[in-house]
C-alpha cells in the first residue's frame, strides 16, 4: 500500500502580497487532480515553459498525462525528462513557468486587475497540480519500493527531486511561489525517501 499523508510543508512566508496570497491558497487547498475553482486561461502573457523538444516533452506534458488519469505515463515521462543529457534543456523542461519574481512583479504592475487575476490563477492552478502530481509520484515510488522494484523507485525519487530543484532558486530566476512549491516538494521527497525501504 502507498504511504498516506505524504509530507508537504504548509507554511508560506513571502514578501509580495499577490504571491503570498497565491502561496497560502496553494498550501491549504486540496491537491485535487483538477484544481477546484479553475478559470479560463489568461491572455497570452508568460505561458508554461516549453523546451525545444516540444511542449509534450516538458513538465506540462507530464501534468497533462496526470490530469487525464494516466499516472504511470506521467511518471515515465518525468523520468525520461529528468534523464535528458543537456542540463540546461533538462532544467528548462522541468520548470513549470519560465518567469522570475522580478519579471512577475513588473508585469503584474502593468496589468489591470482582471488580467492580473487570471494570470495569478493560472499559475496557482499549475502549481496546485504539480503538488498533486508530486504526491502521486511519491505514492508510486513507495509502492515500487515495497514490491522490490528499487531501481524504478530510485528513478522516481531522483526525477521528482530534479523537478523540485528546477522550480527553486532566487527571485532573479523563479517566482516566490515556484520556490515555495519547489522547496516543499524537495522536502517531501527527502522525508518519504528516508521513511521508505530505500537506503
Amino acid at each position: 500500500m502507498a504511504k498516506s499523508g505524504m509530507p508537504f510543508s504548509s507554511s508560506c512566508h513571502v514578501n509580495c502580497c499577490a504571491v503570498a496570497a497565491m502561496a497560502l491558497a496553494l498550501a491549504v487547498c486540496g491537491c485535487a487532480r483538477t484544481p477546484s475553482g479553475a478559470t479560463s486561461a489568461a491572455p497570452a502573457l508568460t505561458t508554461p515553459n516549453a523546451s525545444t523538444a516540444g511542449a509534450s516533452h516538458t513538465i506540462r506534458g507530464v501534468l497533462d498525462h496526470f490530469e487525464a488519469g494516466q499516472d504511470q505515463q506521467a511518471a515515465n515521462l518525468l523520468i525520461e525528462i529528468a534523464s535528458m543529457p543537456d542540463p540546461d534543456e533538462r532544467l528548462k523542461a522541468l520548470r513549470v513557468w519560465d518567469v522570475s519574481e522580478v519579471e512577475f512583479r513588473r508585469r503584474i504592475k502593468g496589468m489591470n486587475r482582471q488580467r492580473a487575476t487570471l494570470w495569478q490563477q493560472e499559475m496557482l492552478d499549475s502549481y496546485t497540480l504539480l503538488r498533486a502530481f508530486s504526491r502521486r509520484v511519491l505514492e508510486i515510488a513507495v509502492d515500487e519500493s515495497s514490491s522490490s522494484d528499487t531501481p524504478r523507485a530510485e528513478a522516481l525519487f531522483d526525477a521528482l527531486e530534479q523537478c523540485a530543484d528546477a522550480n527553486r532558486g532566487p527571485e532573479s530566476d523563479v517566482t516566490l511561489l515556484a520556490n515555495t512549491v519547489g522547496d516543499s516538494i524537495k522536502k517531501a521527497v527527502a522525508q518519504t525517501r528516508n521513511g521508505s525501504t530505500i537506503d
